[in-house]
């Protein structure tokens, strides 16, 4: 009997003339065997990567020339084993995808609310070209951001529009009010449009948390703190709650429409404690989510990280060791890929 022991990979692909030899290299780094299976990969393997839009590599293209790019993407990413694809289609509260909810995307045409022309649906092209590959196709949404800079605009038949006050400014950016009631069934109904009219593998959730603390500015809840937070401890596990009760209601709108969906949550980790492997060891018990993958983003990892991860092995069946980069232009450390490689 051959046995093949490998770490789930995970890339995210920023470039749309990306290279195969750009995630050879993190394949490399992030999976070994015991026993080389050429093309013979056993299915419980997940080597996925991502296809992110939010950095607007996409705006403006010609139906045409961003059905290439994608193409020639997903080509190169089946040569080098990749069995799954993680596609924003949400980025900001809005749609790469013919939503009855929210407004066509800027990072598609460039500006929201826009609808491409042609008309075409890039979500359901990639639904289609991921399928004839035998790669599942997971969409990836952001639930909470609305805005990534104040200075953009909103379509007029934008949610904001209608209901101002379930947003809240922080920083430069707009996002849903995670505790509120109504940002949390608004998001669960995009979701549900998604699963009821797409044939989607899987819906994965990235930025599930509270935004990443500003230094000196507190993030604006104090009001619905004070409708809600009765009964906890702190305004921390309050927060933790509102997160919770999000992640639940989605993994149980997901299973009442199609239970074979699966539903993935990113933990972003900057360092890398037994404190987050508990965190994702509760959410299984909780059996709300089907996968958590942890973001090790460069420059922000320690050594140790693959270590810690292989301890786990055999006690946890949906730890996805993650690896992020912000673009194809070598900005990623040495010293991150030692920490990634090591101890093998």
């Amino acid at each position: 009997m051959n046995y093949l022991l490998s770490l789930p990979c995970i890339i995210i692909i920023n470039n749309g003339n990306m290279k195969l030899r750009k995630f050879f290299f993190l394949l490399a780094a992030l999976s070994f065997s015991l026993v080389t299976q050429a093309q013979n990969y056993p299915k419980r393997e997940f080597r996925a990567a991502w296809i992110q839009t939010v950095n607007g590599q996409f705006k403006g293209m010609s139906a045409e020339k961003l059905k290439q790019t994608l193409t020639n993407q997903l080509n190169s990413l089946q040569e080098a084993g990749i069995n799954a694809i993680i596609f924003q289609v949400r980025p900001e509260a809005d749609a790469l995808y013919a939503s009855k909810l929210e407004p066509w995307s800027r990072f598609l045409t460039g500006v929201q609310g826009q609808a491409p022309e042609p008309l075409w649906d890039p979500m359901q092209f990639m639904i289609d070209e991921c399928h004839k590959r035998n790669m599942e196709f997971h969409a990836w949404i952001n639930p909470y951001r609305v805005k990534t800079t104040l200075k953009s605009q909103l379509a007029p038949s934008h949610v904001y529009n209608i209901h101002p006050e379930w947003f809240v400014t922080y920083g430069d950016q707009l996002f849903f009010d995670p505790a509120l009631p109504e940002s949390r069934h608004h998001i669960s109904m995009v979701v549900t449009d998604i699963v009821s009219r797409y044939d989607v593998d899987a819906i994965h959730m990235d930025d599930y948390f509270y935004p990443y603390p500003i230094k000196g500015l507190n993030f604006p809840d104090d009001a619905s703190f004070a409708r809600y937070g009765g009964g906890f401890d702190s305004r921390a596990d309050w927060r933790r709650s509102n997160v919770n009760l999000l992640i639940k209601k989605i993994h149980e709108t997901i299973r009442e429409l199609k239970p074979w969906v699966k539903f993935g949550v990113s933990r972003s980790v900057f360092t890398v404690t037994r404190a987050v492997i508990r965190w994702e060891a509760r959410l299984r018990h909780c059996k709300t989510t089907t996968t958590c993958m942890p973001m090790c983003y460069f420059g922000h990892v320690k050594d140790g990280l693959t270590t810690t991860y292989l301890s786990y092995i055999g006690r946890l069946d949906t730890l996805v060791p993650t690896t992020k980069h912000w673009s194809t232009g070598g900005q990623e450390t040495p010293a991150t890929v030692r920490c990634l490689s090591g101890n093998l």
